[in-house]
C-alpha cells in the first residue's frame, strides 16, 4: 500500500482489450485499488519505480520478444519485487513453469480464459495475504 492508502496493481499484457477489462474490473471491485498498465514485459522490467510501487503484479506469461520462462524468472528475481505477489495468466503453463513456480506462496498461476471475477478474487486474496 502506498502513502495515499491505495493499493497499486500493475497489469502487464500485450493485449489492450485484456488490459482494459482487467483495469475496469479491478478498480470496480475495490475503491482502494489503483491499476496501472504496461504493454510489454520489457517495459515493466525496465521500470523499477513502478514495479516497486505495485502491491500486486498481474502478468500475461506470453510476452512478445521474451521467452515465457525467461520473463517469469526475471520478474520473480527483480529486486523491486522481492516477496511481492505475482498473478500469472496464460492459456497454458508448460510443466517446467508449473514445477518451478506453482508451489511458491507469492506466485499464482491462473489459466485463461477465466472470468474477470475469478482474477479479482485471486487478486484480493494475494493482496490480503501480503508479502511474507
Amino acid at each position: 500500500m502506498n502513502l495515499s492508502g491505495y493499493k497499486e496493481i500493475l497489469v502487464i499484457d500485450d493485449c489492450k482489450p485484456v488490459r482494459m477489462i482487467l483495469h475496469r474490473a479491478l478498480e470496480r471491485a475495490d475503491a482502494s485499488w489503483r491499476v496501472r498498465e504496461m504493454e510489454t514485459g520489457a517495459q515493466a522490467l525496465g521500470d523499477a519505480e513502478t514495479l516497486g510501487n505495485a502491491g500486486l503484479i498481474i502478468a500475461d506469461l506470453e510476452m512478445p520478444g521474451l521467452e515465457a520462462s525467461d520473463f517469469l524468472r526475471q520478474l520473480t528475481q527483480h529486486p523491486a519485487l522481492q516477496g511481492k505477489p505475482i498473478l500469472v495468466l496464460s492459456g497454458e503453463f508448460p510443466a517446467e513453469i508449473q514445477e518451478a513456480y506453482g508451489h511458491l506462496r507469492t506466485i499464482r498461476l491462473l489459466q485463461k480464459p477465466c472470468p474477470s471475477h475469478d482474477i479479482v478474487e485471486v487478486a484480493r486474496h494475494l493482496l490480503e495475504e501480503g508479502a511474507p
